[in-house]
């Protein structure tokens, strides 16, 4: 059996199961809590915590580097990111423009 680590969080897992496109896209937490002694655990409900300032800057960071790999490494071009996340310049939601002024890769990578 080959088993994958992901490259955003480090978790493992079987190779042959690993589809990360079956996770909502959202950054969960949820409690845990022991129900004594040989009796397992209970999860409590989750609830979203994007937006986080501690939390969700480190995942931006490391998705950031992500990006950065697949484009060192010729996987992914910013031609293929404009167009997969729909940056324009002309956009009207004032958000897109500044995600797009903050996006600081290098326009020459192709």
């Amino acid at each position: 059996m080959s088993m994958i680590v992901c490259p955003l969080c480090g978790k493992s897992n079987v190779l042959e199961r690993f589809n990360p496109s079956d996770y909502e896209l959202d950054i969960y937490v949820y409690e845990v809590h022991g129900l004594g002694r040989g009796r397992g655990f209970r999860s409590g409900p989750r609830r979203s915590i994007l937006g986080d300032d501690e939390i969700t800057p480190l995942i931006k960071n490391r998705v950031l580097d992500l990006v950065q790999m697949l484009i060192d490494n010729n996987y992914l071009t910013v031609h293929d990111l404009k167009g997969e996340l729909e940056f324009d310049e002309e956009a009207e939601d004032e958000n897109k423009k500044e995600t797009l002024k903050n996006f600081r890769l290098d326009e020459n990578v192709s």
